[in-house]
């Protein structure tokens, strides 16, 4: 039986990329501890907002990266080499995008700083150059996980995470702080991007030959990429949302003590993260629907399971594991780990279900956005007199999401809505 499900392609791709994940995992966990340890609560609450800020900024990124992986794995499957052409034409399109939106953050940091209370506007510039250098990682890490790649992938996510810890405690430790440990994203980033171009080279490059023009193919990528803003961009917005969200309404060392507790939940989102890396150049869009959902049910087996049995050990020993990885003086939040884990056993389940509609390029998923959204921000505007209070608010929309899912396949059946 072992053999068997060894044999199986997804399940296959699905150790390899899981495998890759928890080390990735690992070493990112391994980086917050330390950064805790050399910073202050409140340094270290502002480090957890810039990268809320960099997940959130990166979804047009996120938007290219998701295009460029379904244009990869489906002209694969038919044995056709247009992606080339096609993705670098996106990646003209993106650039300039990237450029502007990289001396925004600039332009906008002094207003950052007063909103979100920090004390200088040095963390935000780093965010340019990450931006500069993501915006080429985005296309190789999309062609090699439309390729099926996962062994190079799972490499080059470990190569950035080490590189993350390295130079986050190099800089950190010569005084830079908080700029320092978002410096050392840059520094990975760039890194990991130097990998994945050299196992690429001789079958894939980016061409800057071709004109940043609108044709009708990139047209209707583009309305794809709208389909994702919706979608991937609402999953963005409710794991990493929170920490702005906790630094807007309480003070500084209360979000940080906050932001240390949901670095270690997010271990769920991470961990099942490479589910829904899978899923999505898995799923073919001209594919049987029985092959298709078979694939979907195992991805929400393999997800649940992950999910369920970390939550487990929030739930057992919440206190433990919090003075293990971060240390006791973030004990005092403690017993809402249990709270935000299940928070993100609920992100974790959108986040497949998401990646299974996106795949098949399906509308229903903006009705379901709009409706967690809403419910989402308008609950966090009525109850924010507690950090509990803001985090039911999180499980309360990812669950009105799932519903809204559900509802729309009662009233329609299996009748598919596709973007044309």
């Amino acid at each position: 039986m072992i053999q068997r499900v060894l044999r199986d392609k997804f399940i296959k791709n699905n150790i390899v990329f899981f495998v890759g994940s928890i080390i990735t995992a690992v070493l990112n966990y391994l980086y917050h501890p330390i950064m805790v340890r050399m910073m202050s609560v409140e340094d270290f609450g502002e480090v957890a907002t810039v990268m809320s800020i960099t997940y959130l900024m990166g979804i047009f990124l996120m938007i290219c990266g998701t295009i460029s992986i379904n244009i990869v794995s489906n002209h694969k499957h038919h044995g056709s080499t247009a992606y080339v052409s096609l993705l670098s034409r996106i990646f003209a399109l993106a650039l300039p995008i990237v450029v502007v939106y990289a001396i925004g953050i600039v332009v906008i940091s002094p207003i950052l700083k007063n909103v979100l209370h920090f004390d200088s506007v040095l963390p935000f510039l780093p965010l340019a150059l990450i931006l500069s250098v993501d915006v080429v990682n985005t296309f190789y890490g999309a062609y090699l996980r439309g390729s099926e790649r996962f062994l190079v992938v799972s490499i080059s996510n470990i190569i950035s995470s080490a590189s993350r810890v390295i130079f986050g405690v190099i800089l950190v430790y010569m005084g830079l702080r908080v700029c320092g440990a978002i410096s050392a994203l840059a520094i990975a980033t760039f890194l990991s991007l130097m990998y994945a171009m050299y196992k690429t080279r001789g079958e894939f490059r980016l061409s800057l030959d071709e004109k940043a023009e609108i044709t009708p193919e990139i047209r209707k990528e583009a309305a794809y990429g709208m389909l994702i803003l919706f979608s991937f961009g609402y999953v963005t917005f409710l794991y990493a949302s929170d920490v702005l969200f906790m630094k807007f309404f309480f003070d500084p060392e209360t979000a940080g003590l906050y932001s240390g507790i949901a670095m270690i939940a997010r271990i769920i989102f991470f961990a099942t993260g490479s589910v829904a890396g899978v899923l999505m150049p898995t799923i073919k869009i001209r594919a049987e629907k029985k092959e298709n959902r078979t694939i979907l049910k195992k991805a929400l087996w393999i997800t649940m399971c992950i999910a369920m049995s970390i939550f487990a050990f929030f739930f057992i020993m919440p206190a433990w594991i919090v003075t293990i990885m971060i240390g006791a003086q973030y004990t005092v939040l403690a017993e809402t780990l249990p709270l935000i884990g299940m928070y993100m056993v609920m992100v974790s389940l959108v986040n497949v279900l998401y990646t299974y509609y996106i795949a098949l390029r399906e509308r229903r998923l903006i009705c379901a956005s709009v409706v967690g959204f809403t419910v989402t921000i308008g609950l966090i505007m009525l109850f924010h007199e507690s950090i509990k209070a803001v985090v039911w608010s999180y499980i309360i929309g990812s669950f009105m999401t799932v519903v809204t899912l559900g509802m729309y396949k009662i009233i329609h059946g299996d009748k598919r809505d596709e973007l044309r």
